[in-house]
């Protein structure tokens, strides 16, 4: 008979975190087109590595060792104090590269709300945990902290369809040769990834394989760094005064505030499994062929773009008022509209379409 190689903890643990990184760059570089050759391009991957994978190793660290089983007002709290690195690494929110439309104080509101207050918290920071938790734990949860209609994953592929086809109709129509790579290379890396890097056998909570420890001290000390070695040296023309700053530091206190407020008490949302596979040749075609028709069409970007950015402040505003009712409202902390704290965990791999979670395999 023959034996099962049985490998360390921080084996498995180093898997786990290079997986989980490599997919927050993929949702929130390589998809909206801001670094198309994330995973390609090695300087490139160790940069966007030190900044995503170490934000999101430190935060979601913080956040389950405190509560396994987070609100999603307060995963979200979380994913946007991640994205307040924009303030100092990239600076885009002091002097953005795009037209400034409402600025108080040298800071760019709208660009600040849809970044902070939705792009980095979803894409960068819960998108990639919802996989990452559906492929290394046994009952993963966080997909069962939304509601039923967005727990279906054909609506999440057309989202983000929708956005990488918004965000790089450009790339699609101006420069196919660096589509015809970016595609393929990324399709290999994340190939490669799912083979090597995802174990056979899964832990109890993303709790039991995120950093700790003498590694959790290295992860900090690489986020450190890069915030010392950017802050004087990226754009060094855009100067940052000491009383805009202070606002950026109010910020970063309340949101700190709400994040351990919010995690007081635990969910309960329902265990929610994505069975396997969700990919057939058929959608493959259907969705390619959208986005192809869809890249061609005139002004599609700037409608998509119009619709994303509306739709961003307002899922903003929602979370931002569900934090602070988690965080100081009257109700149970621990609830999620849709489940509640008298839920029982279920399994919904049986489930078909009347929660769009069945799949067919052609």
């Amino acid at each position: 008979m023959k034996k099962l190689a049985v490998f360390p903890r921080e084996f498995k643990s180093r898997h786990a975190w290079l997986l989980l990184t490599i997919l927050s760059i993929v949702f929130a570089e390589v998809l909206s087109g801001s670094a198309p050759f994330g995973l390609l391009n090695p300087p490139e991957f160790l940069f966007l590595a030190a900044v995503y994978g170490g934000h999101l190793l430190v935060l979601a660290t913080f956040v389950f060792r405190r509560n396994r089983v987070p609100t999603l007002a307060a995963l979200w709290t979380a994913g946007a104090i991640f994205g307040m690195y924009e303030f100092y690494i990239t600076k885009v929110l002091w002097d953005n590269p795009w037209d400034p439309v409402v600025v108080t104080q040298g800071i760019e509101v709208l660009t600040t709300v849809v970044l902070v207050g939705f792009w980095h918290p979803f894409m960068a920071f819960i998108a990639p945990l919802v996989v990452g938790e559906q492929l290394l734990v046994k009952d993963p949860h966080i997909a069962g902290l939304f509601p039923k209609w967005l727990r279906q994953p054909k609506r999440w592929v057309a989202v983000v369809l929708f956005v990488t086809v918004a965000t790089n109709q450009g790339a699609l129509t101006a420069n196919p040769g660096v589509l015809a790579i970016v595609v393929p290379g990324t399709a290999l890396v994340l190939a490669w990834a799912a083979r090597h890097l995802v174990p056979q056998e899964k832990v109890e909570s993303l709790a039991d394989i995120l950093p700790r420890g003498k590694p959790l001290f290295g992860v900090g000390f690489v986020v450190a760094a890069t915030y010392l070695l950017f802050i004087p040296t990226w754009r060094p023309e855009v100067s940052i005064p000491v009383e805009r700053q202070m606002i950026v530091w109010f910020i970063y206190v309340a949101l700190a505030v709400l994040l351990v407020r919010n995690l007081r008490n635990p969910a309960a949302p329902p265990t929610v499994r994505i069975p396997h596979p969700m990919v057939t040749r058929r959608r493959v075609f259907q969705f390619l062929g959208i986005a192809v028709t869809a890249s061609v069409i005139p002004l599609t970007q700037v409608y998509a773009v119009v619709t994303i950015w509306g739709g961003a402040v307002i899922v903003a505003a929602v979370m931002m008022a569900s934090a602070v009712r988690g965080a100081f409202g009257g109700g149970r902390p621990g609830s999620v509209p849709g489940t509640g704290l008298e839920s029982n965990l279920r399994r919904v791999d049986d489930l078909h379409d009347d929660e769009g979670l069945a799949s067919t395999v052609e």
